[in-house]
């Protein structure tokens, strides 16, 4: 079993303090506030994981869909909401969506300027014209004030007991980040599945830049953990959103 796989299995448990619902909740009204004109009917999750924030948004706009590129994580969605959309096809995706929003720092996985402006260009390839993109991502300035640190977390499944390790190695000058991760069983110190993903931390510029390059417009920012306040030097993650004009 790879550690996609396992951590498919363990992916709803790691990340049970997420409150999904209340997230899409200030997804909506961050849209209803500041674009009160705006129509939402086809929405898509770039980068959706499981599925929990697209079902939460069920009733909110009637063509949900969710593209990742783990098949473990698709099957898991699929698995727990089979009435909505996955896939991990990109081209299968519906043009002229009204909405994309890419969350859980989906943007600080695109490590080099090419990936970002490639990642950019994804989404704004099924956007319609006047469309609105929604990202988070970590944020420099914030991220060097308080760097990741070494944390751990005790896991089950059925009577499996595993205790999730997460060492992160820090690059100031890339300004990327990679965490270790391994998961151990308990019962006998086995190390059960490693694996390793880099993130970034970008600046605003960084980001205006390569949206600006994909055709987005009316960029804003905002702090990527309450949306209500401006992003400021000491936010660790930002959140970005624009208007497609393609």
């Amino acid at each position: 079993m790879t550690y996609q796989e396992i951590y498919s299995k363990f992916y709803d448990q790691i990340h049970n303090t997420k409150e999904y619902s209340l997230e899409t909740n200030v997804l909506q009204k961050f849209i209803q506030t500041e674009f009160p004109r705006k129509k939402i009917a086809k929405v898509l999750d770039f980068g959706c994981g499981t599925g929990n924030h697209l079902s939460s948004l069920a009733g909110y706009a009637p063509e949900l869909y969710g593209y990742d590129r783990s098949q473990a994580m698709l099957r898991k969605a699929l698995e727990n909401f089979p009435t909505l959309s996955f896939t991990s096809d990109f081209e299968r995706v519906p043009k002229n969506l009204d909405l994309v929003y890419s969350l859980f720092d989906v943007c600080s996985y695109q490590v080099s300027r090419a990936n970002l402006i490639e990642y950019f260009e994804m989404m704004a390839s099924k956007l319609g014209n006047g469309g609105l993109l929604i990202l988070d991502g970590w944020y420099l300035p914030g991220v060097r004030l308080s760097p990741p640190e070494y944390r751990e977390r005790n896991l089950e499944l059925g009577d499996l007991q595993v205790l999730r390790c997460v060492t992160p190695r820090t690059n100031d000058s890339y300004q990327t980040t990679e965490l270790a991760i391994s998961l151990v069983d308990k019962s006998d110190g086995r190390v059960i599945s490693t694996e390793e993903h880099l993130l970034r931390a970008f600046t605003m510029k960084e980001i205006l830049d390569a949206a600006t390059v994909a055709n987005f417009k009316e960029i804003g920012f905002r702090d990527g953990k309450n949306w209500a306040e401006p992003l400021e030097e000491t936010s660790w993650r930002f959140m970005m959103y624009a208007i497609h004009s393609g």
